[in-house]
């Protein structure tokens, strides 16, 4: 787009323009646009030393053409100084909001800036105006073109309290006005809502439809039981994770995630939904700033090498796993590596970890590990209180630091302790601990060396930091539990297995700080990929005394002998102290649960054999089984201290989504199961489940078969009632209220004294006279006849409590009621459950819409220990409402785009679009880009920026929606495959971008080339996914044998091979005999699908063809005319109607794409033909061009076009892939707007004749596949910026 500045630039001077708002998302691309374009640039901010600004001094250019000042625009004085020596204004700053302020300031401000500018002799200011100053009106029809001639009603503005645009209109009213006034040019860009990449740290406001608002609920009762509720963020993550391994979803096969271009996202069909998979271990995920002058310039795909020091601990382990489950290589050192056989067992160990011996005393051991390293996470470090210690820890940490900045690494995240935080007894306990809190060395050094060893190390790695312009993050962890990954147990599990078992006697009155070993690792990597993370980061979950911790493990392990004396049982209880996560809080992070992290240690423990399982004897003196006690035993009834003996409970419906993990949870806490089902056999996975081969049967029962019941019921000592269809069946009311009345019944009968039901929310909240300010609680009831009117699951499930209490209280049961809401997480049975598969199809996007509505939702799991606590409670009677959170549909799927941002999660209805023109614009040169790009980039960036977890791709799977199932007895599963294609030519122009697509897409890909060893090739090596599945192969389209090797085993074949040349006598040969063995081969080797590259040449070149034809693939191009004109062209049609032939004859799918001239950024090395063009143009090497028009098109589009047509199984024949026609002086307009400095060709070859008009042409058959044409404007200058980044063109400042 050429610049109307540029236009009245005519002595060549560099213009100084100032930008006010400089800061914000739209000011810093203005200011970003213009630093390319050569401009000086002045930027206003309210204070220029912000941190918030710094993003603007990272621009290419800013440092030599880029000051930031302070003005405001309601200071005149200020804005008069900042526009002193400018020739031009653009007057960007607006706040977006609805303050009441803001109309007066938007208008006063902008008359102030549009006078100063005047004042200081400005000719030109370009205003942002907003859309809102020209939609906002409720009297245009929907059928009017919304232009410039269009304004916002200011009455309705205001009285639909849309104060923004009430202030944007003014604003713009008030510029035209004081330009008209002060004789100054005025230009007013109106933008709509703006998306795409962001170049400042913050997120900028996007607003949204009115939304149902949540209501407040209470699940106090379930909380003093104890229960702590599972995050839904982490529910719903477990959930898709858990439906990917069962082939529900595409299973994730994680790779290396620093790639700052991800493959567009394609369209998705009524029935076939292409998905990316992606691996986000947490929530917490976030991306690495992969931004390079402002994320203007494409990074390199290559995976990323850290070490870890110190990786086979406890906290070392679960940081190599975290790092190689983001997709890291992971250099790990460690004294002797054999001894840390478990780190090679973790999931993608084989491919991307590497064991290595070094020492922190042993400096040259340190070099040698972390050559090659773009990071080091220091995590080793002894814990104990041996004087040696500080100087292992101090020496060795300087050492880490030295060796790092003397291998070039650039980041370091230090491993500190908040023994290094809170050791100082002048520390009021009223004082918050945070990170700017610090232990006193003299008390350390006195009470605790390892606190003194943390303590003295930080400040080393510190103090060498500094010194060596290394950046450096710290973690500070506290006491760290959770499962271990190594196989033995640390100081800290230690302490878990000794109160476990009462090895320990007694314990202290004392409290400390504890998180989960699993968010340490996330903090390791969380503080890693955010470039700005600097400094300390609190690593606590919880501050706990003592006995709080006993406490929770009483009730989650009560046949445990838990200590339960305390040591100082005289003195007061000490009070826990305050303290502060924030920071890590502001990163995304998300602490697990305390009592989630004791109770996987313990279950991790067992499993290791570190303590019994649960219902074995042990043989250890201190831990007899004959004294194991539940704390919260039946027999606490009748008042006495009894041995608990094993007891028998019997689960209804124990094969569903909430039954399975009720037995689950009771089989852990060393119950004997009973599990009741129509059909035992239809339920294997529970008989997978640990401790069920010892402690579960399953027998046959129905709720409407009274004897089956008091047959499951013989013996038991407590009933979990849990089976219920989920259904809309109007037969599901006697159903529900039947069985429920004979479960009670045989229950009694068979002496049983406590039942546990499983009701449902849908019995609490359906009622529509409730009043959206009251709390829902366990005294809320839905209302029968609404209910029966609209939904009659829930009265089925309403009245079948009412049946369960009524039935209690006359047969004297005790009975306690969990309340679930819709309850989401991983699930155990084989099929898709019904709140699943509400996931699943708003994951990919079968659910065409979502409702205004808001929800409550629980984690299967949390509701599974509802039900053993109300049962193990012996005073817990009547309802427990089980709700983890309330929230509307729109943030859950907001949740499932973060978390799985490559699925094509379920957006909103459209309201009809209204038309609009945007031809002013265009006159002056501005193509848009398409949406979904700008949507794509934002996201990409919020990864970067750490807002949005990073997306790791994996393998491309086709679903059918119709095979997931709603029926919950389906059991379809998906064999899960990676494909096996081959590309000839792979390592060219097109064939690179081709490969680079597949990798993207997850398949497996073989490539063949003439000389695999040859240096040209190597790009191809590192492109991301390369390592794991790509290999080349040696083949000539000649060789028949070769082609026979190269294709063996694979699906499908892109035929790119082709060389680009006129002169070549093997053009011909290699053309269409190479194409006929390609063909061939691939039929022999049971090859179905083939791709093959045509040309545009092989459709333009025919001189009979009217100007007013429109070329599509109907066209082709004459052989005779070819063949006397130009080569090349003759050789592709002659090989496209070869490949025809041959797939006609051997039956197989062709598929043909035809690129035109294709241009845009290269991955390999040596200089293609087009980029060839467009740098000689650029040089001066080309002193004028061709009265010609040109078909162009982006090589990343055609690359997509491939892999496009290949996994549409009914695309057939040709694609024309064109993405503009154009003349050959405009094509030089774009590179002289894009590239000023340079001197480009002007003089036209046939400057005295008529200039040649571009023809029509149609790519409507690609554009039918989902292909969206990148604008040939991006193509060039992407082209440009690789060759410049590439040595094949000067870089030449403006």
């Amino acid at each position: 787009m050429s610049s109307n500045f540029e236009a009245n630039n005519n002595n060549g001077e560099k213009q100084l323009v100032c930008v006010t708002g400089a800061g914000g998302f739209i000011g810093s691309w203005v200011v970003k646009e213009l630093l390319i374009r050569g401009y000086h640039v002045r930027g206003t901010a309210r204070d220029p030393a912000d941190s918030k600004n710094a993003h603007l001094l990272e621009l290419e250019g800013a440092d030599q053409r880029l000051s930031l000042c302070r003005a405001d625009v309601l200071d005149a004085a200020s804005l008069r100084a900042a526009f002193s020596g400018c020739h031009g204004v653009f007057h960007v700053a607006s706040p977006v909001s609805n303050d009441p302020d803001l109309v007066p300031v938007a208008v006063e401000g902008t008359r102030n800036v549009i006078n100063a500018a005047a004042d200081m002799g400005v000719r030109r200011v370009v205003f942002t105006s907003s859309y809102g100053a020209v939609h906002m009106n409720p009297s245009r029809s929907p059928d009017a073109v919304l232009d410039e001639t269009c304004w916002s009603d200011y009455e309705f503005c205001k009285q639909t309290d849309n104060l923004y645009c009430c202030a944007k209109m003014m604003a713009e009213m008030t510029a035209t006005e004081e330009a008209a006034k002060r004789g100054l040019e005025l230009a007013v860009v109106v933008p709509s809502m703006t998306m795409g990449p962001m170049l400042q740290q913050t997120l900028n406001f996007s607003s949204n439809h009115p939304m149902a608002k949540p209501y407040k609920f209470s699940n106090q009762r379930l909380k003093d039981l104890g229960l702590e509720f599972t995050p839904l963020r982490k529910s719903l993550h477990e959930a898709v994770l858990c439906m990917q391994q069962k082939s529900h979803l595409p299973l994730i096969y994680p790779v290396p995630k620093l790639s700052s271009t991800v493959p567009r996202c394609r369209s998705i069909s009524d029935t076939t939904i292409k998905l990316f998979n992606m691996s986000c271990n947490s929530a917490e995920v976030a991306a690495n700033d992969g931004s390079s002058n402002g994320g203007e310039k494409q990074q390199q795909q290559e995976e990323e090498v850290v070490c870890v020091t110190g990786a086979g601990g406890f906290i070392g382990s679960w940081v190599v796993k975290e790092l190689l489950l983001r997709g890291y290589r992971v250099r790990g050192t460690a004294r002797d590596p054999s001894k840390n056989a478990h780190l090679l067992a973790l999931d993608g160990a084989g491919e991307r970890l590497t064991l290595c011996r070094a020492d922190v005393l042993d400096c040259e051991s340190l070099r040698a590990a972390f050559a090659g390293c773009h990071g080091v996470f220091h995590v080793a470090s002894p814990v104990s209180n041996d004087p040696n210690l500080v100087p292992i820890a101090v020496d060795g940490t300087r050492n880490v630091m030295n060796a790092g900045a003397d291998m070039g690494v650039r980041r370091v995240v230090f491993t500190s302790s908040y023994g290094a935080v809170h050791m100082n007894p002048n520390r009021s306990p009223d004082t918050v601990l945070d990170e700017t809190c610090w232990s006193d060395p003299k008390f350390c050094r006195q009470t605790d060396v390892y606190c003194y060893a943390k303590t003295m190390a930080e400040k080393a790695a510190e103090e060498e930091a500094a010194k060596r312009g290394v950046q450096l993050a710290v973690v500070l962890p506290c006491v760290t539990v959770g499962p271990i990954l190594h196989p033995a147990i640390n100081t800290s599990i230690n302490h878990v297995v000794r109160y476990l078992t009462g090895a320990a006697p007694t314990y202290p009155n004392a409290v400390a700080a504890y998180v989960d070993v699993r968010d340490v690792a996330r903090a390791h990597a969380l503080v890693y990929e955010r470039h700005d993370a600097r400094g300390r980061y609190l690593c606590i979950g919880a501050v706990l005394h003592r006995a709080h911790l006993l406490q929770m493990l009483k009730e989650l392990f009560p046949q445990y002998p838990v200590t339960s004396k305390c040591k100082d049982d005289g003195n007061p209880m000490v009070e826990p102290y305050k303290f502060s996560n924030q920071r890590l809080k502001d990163l995304g992070f998300e602490f697990t649960p305390m009592r989630k992290c004791l109770y996987d240690a313990v279950v991790c423990m067992q499993q290791k054999g570190h303590l019994p399982l649960v219902g074995t004897a042990v043989p250890d003196q201190n831990f007899r089984a004959s004294t194991m006690s539940s704390n919260n035993s039946m027999e606490a009834n009748n008042g006495d201290d009894e041995k608990k003996q094993e007891q028998v409970v019997c689960v209804t419906g124990a094969g569903g989504f909430i039954g399975s993990w009720v037995v689950k949870e009771l089989l852990l806490r060393g119950y004997r199961v009973r599990g009741t089902a129509r059909d035992p056999r239809k339920n294997a996975h529970l008989l997978d489940l640990e401790g069920a081969k010892e402690r579960l049967t399953l027998c046959r029962a129905d709720v409407l078969d009274f004897a089956s019941l008091r047959a499951a019921f013989a013996g038991c000592h407590g009933v979990f009632h849990i089976a219920s269809p989920v259904s809309k069946d109007p037969n599901l009311v006697p159903v529900a209220i039947e069985g429920t009345r004979n479960v009670m019944k045989a229950a009694a009968d068979m002496g049983v004294r406590r039942v546990v039901f499983t009701s449902s929310y849908g019995a609490v909240h359906m009622n529509p006279n409730r009043s959206p300010d009251a709390v829902l609680d366990e005294s809320c009831w839905s209302d029968p006849e609404f209910c029966q009117r609209e939904d009659i699951y829930c009265y089925a499930k309403m009245m079948a409590e009412k049946t369960a209490t009524e039935e209690a209280s006359r047969r004297r049961l005790q009975l306690a009621v969990v309340v679930p809401c819709v309850t989401v997480g991983p699930i155990l049975q084989p099929s898709v459950n019904f709140s699943c598969h509400h996931v699943v199809r708003y994951l990919t996007g079968a659910a065409a819409t979502y409702p205004n509505a808001v929800a409550a939702y629980a984690d299967v799991r949390d509701v599974a220990r509802a039900h053993v606590l109300v049962y193990e409670h012996h005073g817990a009677r009547g309802r427990y409402l089980c709700i983890g959170t309330v929230i509307h549909r729109a943030e859950l799927l907001r949740m499932l785009k973060e978390l799985f941002p490559q699925y094509p999660v379920t957006s909103k209805y459209m309201v009809k679009p209204y038309k609009f023109s945007n031809q002013r614009l265009r006159d002056l040169g501005l193509e848009f880009t398409p949406l979904r790009k700008s949507l794509h980039e934002a996201i990409e960036c919020l990864q970067r920026k750490g807002h949005l977890p990073v997306v790791t791709l994996g393998i491309t799977i086709t679903i059918t929606m119709s095979s997931i199932s709603n029926d919950n007895n389906g059991d379809q599963k998906r064999q899960q495959q990676q494909q096996l294609v081959c590309v000839t030519g792979a390592g060219g122009f097109i064939g690179s971008w081709v490969v680079r697509e597949l990798l993207l897409r997850g398949y497996r890909v073989r490539t063949t080339v003439r000389d695999p060893a040859d240096r040209k090739n190597a790009h191809l090596l590192a492109l991301e996914g390369a390592h794991e599945r790509l290999s080349l192969r040696r083949a000539d389209v000649l060789d028949f044998a070769g082609l026979l090797a190269a294709f063996a085993g694979c699906h499908g074949v892109f035929h790119v091979a082709c060389p680009l040349s006129n002169r070549d006598p093997e053009l011909m040969a290699v053309a269409v005999d190479g194409t006929r063995n390609v063909m061939n081969a691939a039929a022999d080797m049971g090859v179905r699908r083939v791709v093959f590259t045509s040309s545009y040449g092989a459709v333009h070149m025919n001189p009979n063809r009217s100007p007013d034809a429109v070329l599509d693939e109907s066209c082709w191009s004459d052989p005779e005319f070819c063949r006397q004109k130009d080569m090349y062209c003759y050789a592709k049609t002659m090989a496209e109607m070869a490949a025809t032939e041959e797939a006609e004859k051997r039956g197989l799918e062709l598929a043909v794409v035809v690129p035109s001239m294709t241009m845009g950024p290269m991955l390999q090395r040596a200089l293609n033909l087009s980029s060839t063009h467009v740098a000689n143009y650029l040089t001066g090497a080309k002193k004028s061009y061709p009265n010609a028009v040109a078909a162009y098109v982006d090589v990343r589009d055609v690359a997509r076009a491939h892999a496009l047509v290949y996994e549409r199984h009914d695309a057939r024949g040709r694609y024309l892939c064109i993405g503009a026609v154009l003349h050959r002086a405009q094509l030089l307009q774009m590179l002289m707007d894009l590239f000023p400095q340079y001197t480009i060709a002007s003089k036209c070859d046939d400057k005295g004749k008529p200039m040649v008009k571009p023809y029509e042409f149609s790519n409507q058959r690609l554009k039918d596949l989902g292909l969206e044409f990148t604008p040939l404007r991006k193509s060039l200058y992407d082209a440009v910026m690789c060759m410049q980044r590439n040595g094949h063109l000067p870089v030449v400042l403006p």
